[in-house]
């Protein structure tokens, strides 16, 4: 926007008259009082502005430059040129004006971006963590109701809990238990989902269910609390066989099968005694121990924990994060778990052929590790147990409470806690 500003001095008009008076008699008097012309159409005497150290003496000309600058610059010589020659007509001056401009230089942001970017790479650490504080509060909480089923079952049962593989004998096979309902079949009542549990006719198999019919209810129901909250991979199996159907991340505690190497691997101040331990052979897959909380083809009564609920341990999770991706593991997630790990469907107990027990694990390796041979060829009883939680996985003790232990737990210590009644004195135990 342009305004072209004309002001003359009230001092100057007066010398002026004065001049013309004493030098020329009769001479026509010239005044350059003129009025001052707005754009607006007013006239009124303004005084001087002072832009930086200069100042715009009135009766100049102000010009915005803007979109038509050199239009008005053209005008105002015109206006120049045309003014009449005196040597008391003063010229107006042409102050060009640059319009003020707002925003951000580039360095101002860059150095934004850059501020930005750190308080996002110092916050999502930080939400990271608490999401998976949270997963780990909901798998809790899954593992805990799962053995407070166990336990309600238990009541219900004259004292028996629920077995880790039923002991049916659906193919004339000597290996009972073999292709048999498990842990989480029997206490559906009491995970409040009993509409399911009534629709299964227990003159048939698992297996029958699983694959000669695939019946999409047992199929396709996802049950959310046996499914830890920071499990990644398939939730439920596409491909054909014992890969199929929706998952449980949890299982039964099946106790530890003991060698010799027990015995002569033990530490110095460890005052226990391993004995070789009562085992089910099957095939394939590794021989189960029986000296756990849920074992192969029959239930344990409560009154048998000889080493004490509290100090047994009655569940666990069974996807430890380091083997889902393990170069030529046998389970891995590219491998024979055909993107599984080690979950398999909640109906079924065990296989049908292989003696694979699904639903109860053993202690053998440690927590969260990596099987120490025979990546290629490792029986599924006889794999890792743990979680993708960092740094360790949930358990439940036989009382019912949880306890998350550590990576770094001792190793006997750890294995001492999987047995029923092997009477060992927990060496440490102030750990968990």
């Amino acid at each position: 926007m342009f305004r072209l500003m004309w002001s003359s001095r009230l001092n100057n008009c007066r010398r002026s008259r004065a001049g013309s008076r004493s030098e020329s008699k009769g001479g026509q008097e010239q005044s350059d009082c003129l009025p001052t012309p707005l754009a607006t159409g007013g006239s009124r005497n303004v005084p001087p502005r002072t832009r930086g150290r200069e100042a715009i003496r009135p009766g100049s000309i102000i010009v915005g430059v803007g979109v038509a600058g050199p239009e008005a610059v053209r005008k105002v010589r015109e206006a120049r040129s045309a003014a009449p020659a005196s040597r008391h007509h003063w010229q107006p001056a042409v102050a060009v004006v640059a319009p003020a401009r707002c925003g951000f230089t580039l360095v101002e942001l860059l150095v934004v971006i850059a501020i930005i970017g750190m308080l996002v790479g110092l916050l999502l650490p930080a939400v990271q963590q608490a999401r998976e504080a949270a997963r780990r509060m909901s798998c809790s909480n899954n593992i805990r109701q799962i053995a407070l089923a166990c336990h309600t079952y238990e009541a219900s049962r004259n004292g028996f809990f629920p077995p880790g593989v039923d002991g049916t004998i659906y193919f004339g096979d000597k290996r009972k238990g073999d292709g048999s309902y498990g842990l989480f079949t029997y206490i559906l009542p009491y995970v409040e989902q009993d509409a399911l549990y009534q629709r299964i006719d227990f003159k048939q198999s698992a297996w029958y269910y699983q694959q000669t019919i695939k019946d999409p209810v047992f199929m396709q129901t996802l049950i959310p609390i046996y499914l830890c909250p920071s499990y990644s991979e398939l939730k439920i199996g596409t491909v054909a066989g014992n890969f199929y159907g929706a998952v449980s991340t949890y299982a039964g505690c099946a106790g530890v099968r003991r060698t010799s190497e027990d015995e002569s691997g033990k530490a110095s101040n460890d005052p226990n005694t391993y004995t070789p331990t009562t085992q089910v052979t099957v095939q394939g897959e590794g021989n189960i121990a029986q000296n756990g909380m849920f074992v192969w083809g029959e239930s344990v009564a409560s009154g048998s924990v000889r080493d004490g609920l509290s100090n047994t341990l009655f569940l666990l999770e069974t996807t430890p994060a380091k083997i889902i991706n393990l170069s030529g593991y046998r389970w891995n997630r590219s491998g024979g778990s055909n993107g599984l790990c080690l979950t398999r469907n909640w109906l079924l107990g065990a296989n049908r052929s292989g003696g694979a027990f699904y639903d109860g694990r053993m202690l053998q390796e440690r927590l969260n590790g990596v099987p120490s041979k025979n990546l290629s060829t490792a029986p599924f009883n006889d794999q890792p147990v743990g979680s993708e939680h960092p740094g360790g996985a949930n358990f439940a003790r036989g009382d019912g409470s949880v306890v998350f232990l550590s990576d770094s737990v001792d190793f006997y210590l750890y294995r001492n806690m999987g047995t029923r009644n092997g009477y060992e004195i927990l060496i440490g135990q102030e750990t968990f």
